[in-house]
């Protein structure tokens, strides 16, 4: 199981008016997304995501790379007790979204 170490922040997803913002816990970037299916079980298609490419050593980089794998991948989405589960069967990894709190700075802006 990854998960950021003391210090790091988490990577976060955020969707509005058919774009997805996310934060890779290194990188950050934004592309479109389509939201299908059910409400239980979601479907998302990306659309190219265009993020920045620092360098992410260590932690921060398997979590980055877990991350973009997944949503390089048809993967299935849902809900469940209150986060975001997104799961790949090509890439066998299995992503968890908490949610956040409305006053953080979802995609941060320094960096």
């Amino acid at each position: 199981m990854l998960n950021p170490t003391k210090g790091e922040r988490p990577p976060t997803l955020g969707f509005e008016d058919g774009e997805v913002r996310i934060f890779t816990g290194c990188n950050k970037g934004t592309g479109p997304a389509t939201l299908g299916g059910p409400a239980k079980f979601p479907r998302v298609a990306f659309g190219s995501i265009v993020y920045t490419q620092k360098s992410c050593p260590g932690n921060s980089g398997q979590i980055e790379r877990a991350m973009l794998e997944v949503l390089n991948e048809d993967s299935q989405f849902n809900f469940d007790d209150g986060s975001l589960h997104a799961f790949s069967e090509a890439t066998d990894y299995d992503l968890q979204f908490l949610p956040a709190d409305p006053s953080d700075d979802l995609i941060p802006t320094d960096s």
